[in-house]
């Protein structure tokens, strides 16, 4: 299949006028797909800097750098009545809200609409596989900062955007196929009423990756690892992972060096400067001399190992991780897509026996209530009967 339009004409929106120029266009539309650009692997700051629009034919290159109030734009964001394509629509919602104050309702998630058909998620394949599409994605990497962008990036932008509409109608047939676009169209749902989490005022531990199997002692030293380095790539206005990466990071939390000659065994920090060293040594030494009762608690409930219930949950939760599997493979979705570990710990904690019982688990879908409720409450009750 020839694409019918691998690089779409778009405008480019620099000025407040333009922007109330465009907004009854978007107002007529029924349906709109929307991007953003963001800068986190050039500077220390997140930076939002390009949103992308686009109704079939049309595409918009919003420039929220040049633009600082995109308000215009929020009435039709949350209007029920224009359903907004994203592929990732957490993250992008997340920026839109925090950047602009923009909230988003009525979405459809391309991303997790391609999990649903059993396919890879992402967008570059599914831009191939469906339209026969190749996507440059080389400009992912770029300073999307530059002012003003080559056309090359706006063109790689414009593209990208421009087919998730097409890409939407595409997803949406199949799932209706198979009986899964209400699934869907729910979790969408509940992913637009989500509220978007800023981390603020925590450890910065809660955010690395593979922290919760750390004991308190390494926690605190890699806290005060995640520390100096964000003070570091701070003053050198750079994003943390050029000061030091996280595999790295775990080699230090593991081994725990406080001389140079231990520091030194890693060998990606023998290219370090002497004064680089320094400072990362000085941040152990200042993690290991906390005292044992300022050590800290990682939360159960961000425990990334099995929680820790009584027996009889245990056995529960136990059970439904095996039927999951099972039903997962049976569909050949994702077992997760089936049921969250989340999902998981409240129906063990609630053990249903009965459909109406389903009413009382938090969190549980109704797609999933119809779907696999019979089964979830069969389950229960079969164990419930090994007991007595």
């Amino acid at each position: 299949m020839v694409p019918e339009n691998l690089y779409p004409s778009y405008q480019l929106v620099e000025t407040e006028k333009q922007l109330l120029e465009i907004v009854p266009d978007l107002q007529s539309c029924s349906v709109i797909a929307c991007d953003v650009e963001v800068d986190t692997l050039f500077h220390y700051s997140e930076s939002f800097c390009l949103l992308q629009v686009s109704a079939w034919e049309k595409v918009w290159l919003v420039d929220p750098l040049a633009i600082r109030n995109l308000s215009p734009l929020a009435p039709i964001f949350a209007n029920q009545a224009v359903e907004k394509i994203f592929h990732g629509a957490d993250f992008d919602r997340r920026i839109l809200k925090k950047y602009a104050g923009i909230s988003c309702q009525n979405v459809f998630d391309t991303e997790l609409a391609a999990r649903y058909l059993s396919l890879p998620s992402r967008l570059s394949y599914l831009l191939k596989n469906y339209f026969g599409v190749t996507v440059e994605k080389k400009f992912q990497k770029y300073d999307w900062k530059r002012r003003p962008l080559p056309p090359e990036m706006r063109a790689y932008a414009a593209s990208d955007v421009y087919w998730l509409t097409r890409l939407a109608k595409r997803l949406k047939e199949q799932l209706r196929q198979l009986k899964r676009l209400d699934w869907v169209e729910e979790e969408c749902q509940w992913l637009a009423e989500k509220p978007s989490k800023e981390k603020e005022n925590q450890f910065l531990f809660l955010q690395f990756p593979g922290s919760g199997l750390f004991s308190r002692r390494k926690l605190v030293v890699l806290e005060a690892i995640l520390q100096w380095r964000e003070t570091l790539a701070r003053e050198r206005d750079c994003p943390p992972f050029k000061i030091l990466d996280n595999q790295t990071i775990k080699q230090l939390v593991h081994h725990l060096p406080v001389t140079e000659g231990e520091l030194l065994r890693i060998e990606i920090l023998s290219r370090k400067p002497a004064v680089f060293r320094q400072g990362l040594l000085e941040a152990i030494r200042t993690g290991l001399a906390v005292p044992e009762k300022e050590w800290p608690i990682y939360p159960k409930s961000l425990k990334s190992f099995p929680w820790k219930g009584e027996e009889k949950y245990q056995e529960r939760e136990g059970i439904l991780r095996t039927w999951r599997e099972q039903r997962g493979l049976a569909l050949g979705l994702d077992p997760s897509l089936i049921l969250t570990r989340k999902q998981i710990r409240e129906l063990a904690a609630r053990a249903p026996l009965k459909l109406p019982d389903l009413e009382k688990v938090q969190g549980l879908r109704n797609w999933q209530k119809k779907t696999f409720g019979a089964e979830i409450c069969a389950l229960f009750s079969r164990s419930e009967e090994k007991q007595e």
